[in-house]
């Protein structure tokens, strides 16, 4: 099972309503502008309705985010933002002084584990690999990520988001 996808709008959650806001401005200029453009107007304008399925399409995707993360824990909602999200401002208000119950081994088996869930719960909410696809294959912003993630270069994507250390517990891994 493919969840390349699911990394792809993770990492891009934080920001998914301010890149619609910019597709929407970019929409407006563009539709302001039409009567500059060198192409016919039945190009323009189908430009223009690419544009504005895009900005639905991410205004849809990050509500369905939403729900998603309402179904989850503390514990999962943290590992999702020190993954993913690294908004500094959760980390260290919401999440100050958090660790969690586990050891590093078995933080890594739970990553995957949640990635999975996300999985299943953003399918339940319409969000598959196909409708992605469909929706974004276009997006050169989400297709960039696609292809590093694909690529192995996900610790490129993570790197340059401050990080914060994470504190494990000692305690044996197979107690878990």
């Amino acid at each position: 099972m493919n969840v390349m996808f699911v990394k792809v709008l993770l990492y891009a959650y934080p920001k998914l309503r301010a890149i619609a806001r910019s597709v929407s401005a970019a929409v407006e200029n563009q539709a302001v502008l039409s009567f500059r453009s060198k192409e016919s107007a039945l190009v323009t304008a189908e430009k223009i309705v690419k544009e504005m399925m895009l900005q639905c399409n991410l205004e849809h995707v990050a509500e369905a985010l939403d729900r998603v993360l309402e179904r989850l824990s503390e514990e999962e909602l943290f590992f999702l933002e020190y993954k993913y999200f690294r908004r500094n401002s959760l980390l260290k208000g919401k999440f100050s002084g958090y660790a969690p119950k586990c050891c590093e081994r078995s933080y890594y088996r739970k990553q995957g584990v949640l990635l999975q869930k996300v999985h299943f719960l953003s399918a339940a909410q319409g969000w598959t690999e196909d409708r992605f696809f469909e929706a974004f294959g276009e997006f050169s912003y989400f297709m960039k990520l696609y292809r590093a993630l694909q690529n192995g270069k996900e610790q490129a994507i993570s790197v340059r988001r401050k990080k914060s250390g994470i504190g494990f517990q000692k305690s044996a891994c197979s107690s878990e």
